[in-house]
């Protein structure tokens, strides 16, 4: 504790009247208030010091009864003055019933001074302090200290204020700042201090003004760690921004800081990269390619060739697929450009495409068999093929079946001629050497030589008895 505030002696005298009994004071900064100080000249009777708030009258503090000694008095008294709150300090005489007034003559201005910095303003109501004086019962203005009346005695007085200017802790960072936009789970780091020693420190935190956290008795200097998990970013708003409110007070004043971002989702990766893979057959549609999430939500994949979807399924985040066209869906596509795209979605719906381009340019189109026999309970007698396509002037056909497709070494036979006259084919075929009866198809399309316009196929329909 130290002076705070001291004004020197005066010198001036002047006649008084007990209405003129307390200086009003008020400060630009927290003042703990730890005594009064004012230098006496007497040295008998007792004095008893308040101080009030005026705005609302209320009695912040008093002090206990001191005997008077000549010189510099001390009266212990404590409290805590806020900032720019106006306070009246008011001293009674206790047990003396001489008509005695003495006070701190003040100028008509506010008396200004300065404290590490911080700028004090004291105010002096009537031109006056005055001091001990009671005599007849009253109430200095509606305070509720009882004071008499003064007859006149004169003697100027210095006074001071002891205390201490209360610093307001302080917050590592700057006050304000912004994250920008996050996506994955962070964590924040901050350390609180005060330069007042005594002073206990509470700190509390809040995430869009709902509290997460509170800290009593925090230690100076230490990092404490505000954790945003992924089950606290999963439940703010998405594309909204968020606040964090770090506050910590000494009991006198609080200190601020406000940290801002915004939630958002990036959607899912999708490894390699977009490209044109040229000319190619079918089996060299074999890109590889793995997805990941960086927020860790869940994610569906989808591949196309053209608008045909060939997989729509649940990703596992880090597992490595390859894209491939079914030979089937391979066949009915024409020759030309062609584009393959993977579509990653997570939960949120953001996406995220992966296109491959590459042209189809066969001379040959051809199929070796059903990727699923067809069982029959006994042997296929015959057989209708209807392709599907256009174009097939201009194509040397192939179409063979097989009634015995379980068997190791299945019996082809030629449905050619049928086939292109759309009639049924007759098994020839009366045994089989598997463990069932199945049927089987493949064909073969070759394009004539010479021949540069394209063929459509569409696919391969039929029925068998």
């Amino acid at each position: 504790m130290s002076i705070i505030w001291t004004q020197g002696e005066s010198n001036s005298t002047i006649t008084i009247g007990a209405t003129m009994l307390a200086e009003d004071i008020y400060m630009s900064a927290p003042v703990k208030v730890s005594a009064l100080w004012f230098k006496n000249p007497y040295t008998f009777g007792n004095v008893k010091a308040y101080i009030f708030r005026v705005s609302d009258k209320a009695l912040i503090a008093s002090s206990s009864q001191l005997a008077f000694a000549q010189g510099w008095l001390q009266i212990p008294i404590s409290c805590t003055l806020e900032a720019s709150v106006v306070y009246r300090i008011a001293f009674e005489r206790v047990g003396y019933n001489e008509h005695v007034a003495n006070y701190y003559n003040a100028t008509t201005s506010p008396i200004v001074t300065t404290v590490s910095g911080i700028s004090m303003t004291v105010t002096s109501e009537y031109n006056g302090t005055f001091i001990f004086c009671k005599n007849v019962s009253g109430v200095y203005p509606d305070m509720g200290v009882s004071v008499g009346t003064s007859y006149g005695s004169h003697v100027a007085l210095s006074f001071k204020v002891e205390g201490s200017v209360n610093t307001a802790p302080t917050i590592s960072g700057s006050a304000n700042e912004s994250l920008g936009n996050k996506n994955t789970p962070f964590d924040i780091l901050f350390s609180v201090n005060d330069v007042d020693s005594a002073n206990i420190l509470n700190v509390i935190e809040k995430l869009n003004g709902s509290q997460i956290n509170s800290i009593s008795n925090a230690p100076r200097n230490t990092n404490f760690t505000i954790s945003i998990t992924k089950a606290i970013l999963d439940s703010l708003p998405l594309n909204q921004q968020s606040t964090i409110l770090i506050s910590v007070t000494d009991g006198t004043a609080t200190t601020y800081k406000t940290i801002t971002f915004t939630r958002t989702n990036s959607g899912p990766s999708i490894t390699n990269s977009d490209k044109n893979l040229g000319q190619v057959v079918r089996t060299g549609i074999a890109e590889k390619y793995i997805c990941h999430d960086v927020e860790g939500n869940t994610f569906s994949i989808v591949e196309k060739v053209n608008d045909i979807v060939l997989k729509n399924i649940t990703g596992v985040d880090g597992t490595e697929y390859t894209i491939g066209i079914p030979e089937a869906t391979w066949i009915i596509m024409p020759n030309g450009i062609h584009k393959y795209t993977i579509t990653a979605t997570d939960s949120l719906g953001a996406s995220i495409v992966r296109t491959f381009t590459f042209t189809k340019k066969e001379t040959v189109i051809e199929s070796t068999g059903f990727t699923n026999i067809v069982p029959t309970d006994l042997a296929a007698t015959k057989i209708l093929l209807t392709p599907n396509w256009i174009g097939k002037e201009n194509v040397d056909a192939l179409f063979e079946v097989c009634n015995n497709a379980y068997d190791a070494v299945p019996t082809w036979e030629n449905a050619t001629s049928q086939t292109l006259l759309n009639k049924s084919y007759i098994f020839t075929n009366k045994v089989k050497t598997g463990t069932k009866w199945g049927i089987d198809i493949r064909f073969k399309l070759t394009l004539k030589s010479g021949v540069t316009d394209n063929i459509e196929f569409y696919g391969l329909g039929g029925a068998f008895e």
